[in-house]
């Protein structure tokens, strides 16, 4: 399902402005549509207006400069550099009326060329707009101050910290993974794991590493109509949020078979040709932690993971 997101247009006043957008995703693949904002709207929406010289009286920052038009335009001066030959201002309702109307090309067309400009304080300009040159309309600028997402029911979070000269990224549950049982109770199981898009470095955590792992929402149901019993699924009898699965990619090198060079990790951190099992064959290991913190509660949960080649 591609993400359905309410239609924003942005909005502006003479002191502030504000968006906001909705919609729903399970991950960032169904962001289909990359329009978040119209902006087509903004009423303080600029444009330049370029003259053939630079006008011998500079304007000033707020005053209404009028054209001789047919229809006059209005526009209040934002940014002007003395001596310059281009002025960027905002249309505004009348010479005394700095109500801003906005921009659209039609409208910047109405400011022709080679017509005058006079200021309600500098007053007449020397200089007619420019004799070929029209308005050219300024691209806004948006910023994004908050980005909130939230979370449909069932789906939470976790980091997954991990050191990282051991391992070299995370494998977590995909959008289609299930933490289900039947109608009959029956295991619907699938847990299908993809690596973390991007890891960063651990904050506190000397070494470690930190990778975003999505949860998967647990919908194991007591089945009351006979069937398979919902604790041979889940452990869990009260009430369940949701379920996480991990795997780990080791480093390059460490992931050698016992006819590959031994990495010298295993000697510096670790232990090698050991009998850990009783198959006649000797191992090479270490032992290093993984720690799943839980986006939303923050509790941690640490998990000892042994990395084991073999070594004869």
């Amino acid at each position: 399902m591609a993400i359905s997101k309410s239609a924003i247009v942005l909005q502006d006043t003479a002191t502030k402005y504000r968006v906001m957008t909705t919609g729903l995703a399970g991950d960032a693949t169904q962001l289909t549509d990359s329009v978040f904002a119209d902006v087509s709207a903004l009423k303080y929406a600029t444009t330049t207006v370029t003259l053939a010289a630079a006008p011998t009286t500079n304007f000033c920052i707020g005053e209404i400069l009028t054209t001789n038009d047919s229809t006059p335009v209005f526009m209040v001066v934002q940014d002007y550099t003395a001596g310059a030959a281009t002025v960027d201002v905002y249309r505004c309702t009348s010479g005394t009326d700095s109500t801003p109307l906005g921009w659209d090309t039609a409208s910047a067309t109405n400011v022709a060329v080679g017509k005058s400009l006079t200021g309600s304080i500098s007053g007449l300009a020397s200089q007619l707009t420019h004799g070929s040159t029209r308005l050219s309309i300024n691209t806004p600028t948006v910023n994004l101050r908050h980005l909130w997402w939230d979370l449909a029911p069932g789906i939470t979070y976790a980091r997954v910290y991990f050191d990282g000269r051991f391992i070299a990224n995370t494998l977590t549950p995909t959008i289609a993974s299930r933490f289900t049982n039947g109608t009959d109770g029956t295991d619907k199981v699938n847990m299908q794991l993809r690596a973390a898009g991007t890891t960063s470095k651990a904050s506190g955590l000397e070494n470690y590493s930190v990778s975003i792992g999505r949860g998967v929402a647990d919908t194991v149901y007591n089945v009351t109509a006979g069937g398979s019993s919902a604790t041979n699924v889940s452990a869990i009898k009260g009430p369940r949020l949701s379920a996480f699965a991990l795997n780990m990619k080791v480093v390059t090198g460490m992931n050698t078979t016992k006819d590959g060079t031994r990495d010298v990790k295993y000697t510096k951190y670790g232990s090698i040709a050991k009998t850990v099992f009783p198959d006649g064959y000797t191992y090479d290991f270490l032992d290093t932690e993984v720690i799943v913190e839980g986006a939303t509660t923050g509790i941690r949960f640490t998990q000892a993971v042994r990395i084991i080649r073999r070594a004869s």
